[in-house]
């Protein structure tokens, strides 16, 4: 066979590998300007295009809150779980401001990671929010990534950002726009949430699970290993307001006894380790909620608290608050 029949082959090679690479050096160039991960860019093509509203961000934001930790101001970070990315705006700190690095459902031994990646951030002022599910036999959602403090894992994860299928199936305006739940999304980390009709406050209070919310004190390990991890930085603890439904929900699921447990362990835990506690679980003047009227003035929901309360949160915490 002469060396002219089988040019075929190699050529059609070339022209598959030109026409590949062309494909991924466009659809990274698409990612990284529509940036539907927030990793990328200030200000991305999708927030004009929905105003902030991002469903990746609502489904993936354990793949996104890493990488923004890396790319924004950060001289205060917020840590907890969806109380602190709906409840706490880092835009009433006072300051170069800060970032929301709560997370949905957050659970006690993601905790040590985020330390490692607060650690390689050298933040310097930390406040972590704590809630009675973190620390139970709650299930919650698939765990946060670790490792990601190592520069070449965030260098892989940034790389996914942009080349993943989730990533490019996140550069579609009606996929973004299509929320998960509602809200916008900031710079900072904070979701600004609208307030909720009577039917879905009622039925999120339907929803609640305490009944897989068993306690565990093995738990209270992970919050000490964040804890030593972080030890050079000025964290702040606080244990996250309950509605009075809340705890109305809590009690006839039968974990009175036990919410009083975790209590007296997180506050031993915060005294041995030398880092101040403020419990804030019914030592708070905001009892205006009630699930059959619709979010209230201090409460979207059941648990979740706004940026009102925020703001006393961080004065109890001594940060500094811009004046109102």
């Amino acid at each position: 066979m002469s060396a002219t029949a089988q040019r075929p082959w190699p050529d059609f090679v070339r022209v598959f590998a030109v026409a590949g690479g062309a494909a991924l050096i466009a659809g990274a160039v698409a990612t990284i300007a529509v940036d539907p991960y927030w990793v990328f860019r200030h200000s991305p093509l999708w927030v004009a295009w929905t105003g902030g509203v991002n469903r990746l961000l609502d489904v993936d934001m354990r793949r996104a809150k890493p990488l923004q930790l890396f790319t924004r101001p950060a001289e205060t970070v917020l840590v907890g779980s969806s109380t602190v990315y709906r409840g706490i705006n880092p835009a009433d700190l006072g300051g170069s401001g800060g970032y929301n690095f709560g997370v949905s459902s957050l659970m006690a031994d993601e905790l040590p990671a985020v330390a490692a990646l607060l650690a390689a951030r050298r933040v310097g002022r930390i406040a972590i929010g704590l809630d009675y599910f973190m620390f139970t036999s709650f299930p919650g959602p698939p765990r946060l990534e670790q490792g990601l403090e190592a520069r070449a894992a965030r260098l892989e994860a940034w790389a996914k950002a942009a080349l993943s299928l989730r990533a490019l199936a996140g550069i579609i305006p009606p996929v973004l726009a299509s929320a998960y739940e509602p809200g916008a999304w900031r710079f900072d980390g904070h979701k600004a949430t609208p307030d909720y009709a009577a039917a879905v406050t009622e039925r999120i209070a339907r929803e609640q699970m305490f009944g897989t919310m068993r306690y565990r004190p093995q738990t209270l390990a992970y919050l000490e290993a964040a804890l030593k991890r972080l030890g050079g930085a000025d964290v702040r603890l606080y244990l996250s307001p309950m509605s009075r439904p809340q705890r109305a929900l809590a009690s006839a699921a039968g974990r009175d006894r036990e919410i009083t447990q975790w209590r007296a362990d997180v506050a031993a835990a915060a005294q041995r380790l030398g880092v101040p506690l403020r419990d804030l679980v019914d030592q708070h003047p905001f009892d205006d909620f009630d699930p059959a009227r619709g979010s209230s003035r201090f409460w979207l929901d059941n648990s979740h608290f706004k940026p009102e309360v925020g703001r006393w949160i961080m004065n109890e915490l001594g940060l500094p608050v811009k004046p109102m």
